[in-house]
């Protein structure tokens, strides 16, 4: 009977083992952002900051606190945000590889006095994006994938952008957009599921769940044609006149064998979505197409 209870605990841990690995990368935003080997901070300092705070929680006691000083305020750059680096993770993170399926998930707050840019004074906010690994022969791209927001958008629109020139002169080959609402003075539960591939031929895709419900279901070249592929930044980037705070929470990462329920934030009120060997593709507002 020992023996029989030795190898039924020994498979269990194995099981608990494998189920565990599928998540590559985790942080729980209770403590100071590890820029030794979880990310690199770009543009705290001045009127910007970055903080662990407890004002808004999604699990745990504390989140990350990204604000942005109004735009053109002296000393200070337009951007606040952590670069994933995950450099323990495997397969890597720091570039997401092309042709490798991850999962994807975090949270984010933002409080119910959020004020839209003005998109008449052509104001905007990208809040997390995935950038191309620009080259020397490259000219200056944006990001291959962004989630952005100013008062014509009145939500958060998902852009999803490719070029499959090695040494990109800013033509692309592809762009398509999404649009969705969040809920303000709540958190909002962010879940992707992509392949990056900057060709069809290497089956690229990218979903996108917000609070549940699937509002993009990407089929197409995903990226640029770069050596390493796309990195991923949080935090906001724009051009505002009012101050922008967000929080962030509950961030994961899941390589092909992960699932929805996995990276999902804890906790969550919102279900997981009813799995499908065939789902019917989801209404989508297409905003642009190339």
């Amino acid at each position: 009977m020992k023996k029989v209870m030795t190898v039924a605990l020994l498979m269990l841990m194995l099981i608990a083992e494998h189920a565990f690995a599928r998540v590559i990368f985790y942080d729980d935003a209770e403590n100071a952002p590890n820029t030794s080997s979880d990310w690199s901070n770009v543009g705290d300092g001045g009127a910007n900051s970055l903080s662990v705070s407890g004002e808004r929680v999604r699990a745990g006691s504390r989140s990350y606190k990204f604000s942005l000083a109004p735009y053109g305020t002296p000393g200070t750059q337009n951007r606040v945000e952590l670069v994933l680096r995950g450099f323990t993770a495997s397969p890597q993170v720091r570039n997401f590889l092309t042709g490798q399926e991850y999962w994807m998930g975090w949270s984010i707050y933002i409080p119910h006095d959020f004020v839209f840019p003005n998109e008449s004074k052509n104001e905007w906010a990208t809040m997390s994006q995935f950038h191309g690994a620009t080259e020397s022969c490259d000219q200056p791209m944006g990001p291959c994938l962004s989630f952005f927001t100013n008062s014509a958008v009145g939500g958060l629109r998902t852009v999803v952008r490719a070029t499959d020139d090695r040494c990109s002169n800013g033509h692309l080959s592809r762009a398509k957009a999404y649009t969705a609402q969040f809920k303000k003075g709540a958190w909002n539960d962010v879940v992707l599921n992509f392949r990056y591939n900057y060709t069809n031929s290497g089956s690229p895709f990218f979903k996108m769940w917000l609070n549940g419900q699937l509002v993009a279901n990407d089929t197409g070249a995903n990226c640029y044609n770069d050596a390493m592929g796309p990195y991923f930044k949080m935090g906001i980037y724009g051009n505002s006149s009012s101050r922008i705070t967000v929080y962030y929470d509950e961030i994961r990462v899941g390589d092909e064998t992960s699932s929805y329920n996995e990276v999902a934030p804890k906790g969550s009120a919102a279900a997981a979505p009813a799995e499908s060997s065939s789902p019917a593709p989801p209404t989508l507002k297409v905003i642009s197409t190339n």
